[in-house]
């Protein structure tokens, strides 16, 4: 997963992980046929490529490539790094356990977010939470 050179990072490059996901769901609202898809990210915590590949009328296959080649990263790395995204609103917005968050985002377990976190910004979602409340 690639995060934008043309913008300043935060400390723990929160920020430039939210430029980038706002910048992939630009492009999913742009294209018609991925358009289908963004209802569903209401439902995140049991979003799967084959629901994404049914709204948009494709093969999860041909949807996987289409999708790679429309918004430049493939669904499942876009969908891990939404749910991070959504779970870092949580930790700062507010007191709900990281388990639960990672439950309420889609995650399977509470270790799941975690290495998900630590791989796309080098924290753990214990310090993320730390670093925006001190």
């Amino acid at each position: 997963m690639t995060v934008p050179q043309n913008h300043p990072q935060s400390a723990d490059g929160s920020e430039s992980l939210l430029q980038q996901v706002d910048e992939w769901e630009t492009a999913l609202a742009i294209d018609q046929r991925l358009r289908r898809i963004i209802p569903l990210e209401d439902d995140l915590e049991s979003l799967t490529l084959e629901m994404a590949a049914r709204a948009a009328a494709l093969e999860e296959s041909s949807f996987s490539r289409y999708f790679s080649r429309v918004v430049g990263v493939s669904f499942r790395d876009w969908r891990t790094a939404l749910r991070v995204s959504h779970a870092l609103e949580l930790l700062r917005e507010t007191d709900m356990l990281i388990e639960e968050i990672a439950f309420e985002v889609g995650f399977s377990d509470s270790r799941s977010l975690r290495r998900a976190m630590n791989r796309l910004l080098d924290l753990s979602p214990a310090e993320f939470r730390r670093r925006e409340s001190g």
